[in-house]
């Protein structure tokens, strides 16, 4: 019985499911979305939502994804490093202390018209468990120089 216990707790520990990192697919799907229709309508309406953290949503006509309580490892850093690679020409850069945002661990990644905005909840020093939110929305204002690099 306590073998069996025991590898239930290895199992459940061993593949975090809330542990979904950024996939280089679904990002060039919301880079092209962005950037060549300027839109996110036609993936929501074919029910797209790339599986990031706990899963993303439409909303404000782009996508929030968000996880409660995330592991030490699941940072606006990391996870703006893997959207950034995964999108050639792609930007990371720290986020002013404006918007909500806190500029020690907010990332802003952007690829052309598409903009990706990562956020944590509370420092490492938080007790209560640091949640973690992406929102990926269109930048209307980007420059087309700067959406046919994306392309």
């Amino acid at each position: 019985m306590h073998l069996v216990l025991a590898a239930l707790l290895l199992a459940a520990t061993a593949s975090d499911p809330g542990e979904q990192p950024p996939r280089c697919e679904d990002m060039r799907r919301l880079s092209d979305a962005a950037n060549r229709a300027g839109s996110f309508r036609a993936l929501i309406d074919a029910g797209f939502a790339p599986p990031i953290l706990y899963g993303c949503r439409p909303a404000d006509g782009g996508y929030r994804c968000w996880r409660n309580v995330t592991p030490p490892e699941v940072t606006p850093e990391r996870y703006g490093a893997i959207i950034r690679d995964c999108l050639p020409g792609a930007t990371m850069a720290a986020v002013e202390a404006r918007d909500g945002f806190r500029p020690d661990t907010a990332r802003v990644v952007r690829h052309g018209r598409l903009v990706a905005r990562l956020d944590d909840s509370c420092t490492s020093a938080c007790r209560a468990g640091r949640g973690m939110s992406i929102a990926f929305t269109i930048d209307p204002a980007a420059s087309a120089a700067e959406q046919a690099e994306a392309r």
